[in-house]
C-alpha cells in the first residue's frame, strides 16, 4: 500500500517555524495554549480568609482615626455670646460686622434687626448698635461675640469699651476675660509666648455669612409683627 506523503503546515501568517515550535504552536489547532504555568500555580493557592465581620480589629478604630481620615467638624449653630470666664478664645482678624442688634438678657437671646424695621426700633431700649466679632476657643469651637458700640456721641460704656480693647489683643494672642466687679470693667489674661509659638487656632471652613446664618436661624427680626416685639409692646 502507497503510503500517503505528510504536509508540513504552513505557520499563520507567515510565522517561521522557529517561532512556531518556540511559542508551543500546535499545528493541528489554531487557538494559542493558555499558560498552564500560572493556572496551576494560582490553583495550588489556597482560597482567601472570609473577613469577619464583627472581628475587633476589623471594627475597631484607631487612635487617630479623626485625623487619618481628614474629618472636617460639622456646624449646626453658632451662638451669639460673650466668653465666659473660663474660656480661652482668640478674635478673628477680619471677620466681623457691624450691625443692629435687639439683646434680651433675662432669655439669653440675641435677634439680628433687619434693615427694613430698623427705624422704627430707634427708640426701643432692648436694641443697640453692636459689632458682631467672629471667635474660636482653643478646642475649636466657634462663637460671635457681640460688643455694644459707642452711642452717637462717642461714649462708651465702659464694660463695653473694656471687652473691645481685649478683642483687638485677642487676634493675635489667646486670651481668657472675666469681670472685674471692683474696678467696674472687663480684665483679660493673655498667652505671653511669641505669637509663633502658641497654638494656630482651628477656625472652621464657613464664610462669614454661613456663621451669621447658623447664628440667627430663627432668630431674625423682619416683620414689626415679629412676636418678640408683639410681647415687648404688651400685644401679645
Amino acid at each position: 500500500m502507497a503510503r500517503r506523503p505528510t504536509t508540513k503546515p504552513e505557520p499563520p501568517n507567515g510565522t517561521p517555524d522557529s517561532e512556531m515550535f518556540a511559542f508551543g504552536y500546535n499545528a493541528t489547532d489554531d487557538t494559542p495554549p493558555e499558560n498552564t504555568t500560572a493556572n496551576t500555580t494560582e490553583s495550588r493557592l489556597p482560597p482567601p480568609e472570609p473577613q469577619d465581620p464583627y472581628d475587633p480589629k476589623y471594627l475597631g478604630l484607631s487612635q487617630d482615626f479623626v485625623g487619618a481620615a481628614d474629618v472636617k467638624k460639622c456646624w449646626d449653630i453658632i451662638k451669639v455670646e460673650k466668653p465666659s470666664k473660663s474660656r480661652v478664645f482668640r478674635v478673628h482678624p477680619t471677620l466681623r460686622l457691624k450691625t443692629m442688634l435687639l439683646s434680651l438678657k433675662e432669655d439669653n437671646e440675641v435677634y439680628v434687626v433687619r434693615p427694613e424695621v430698623r427705624g422704627a426700633l430707634c427708640s426701643e431700649g432692648t436694641v443697640g448698635i453692636f459689632t458682631l466679632l467672629a471667635c474660636v476657643t482653643k478646642q475649636g469651637t466657634p462663637f460671635l461675640w457681640p460688643i455694644r458700640m459707642a452711642d452717637a456721641d462717642g461714649k462708651w460704656n465702659v464694660w463695653h469699651q473694656s471687652a473691645w480693647q481685649i478683642a483687638e489683643k485677642a487676634q493675635t494672642r489667646w486670651a481668657r476675660m472675666q469681670a472685674n466687679r471692683d474696678a467696674g470693667h472687663y480684665v483679660a489674661e493673655y498667652d505671653q509666648r511669641a505669637p509663633d509659638d502658641q497654638q494656630e487656632p482651628d477656625w472652621p471652613d464657613l464664610e462669614f455669612n454661613d456663621w451669621l446664618r447658623l447664628a440667627f436661624q430663627g432668630y431674625t427680626i423682619d416683620s414689626l409683627e415679629h412676636p418678640v416685639l408683639k410681647r415687648l409692646r404688651l400685644e401679645d
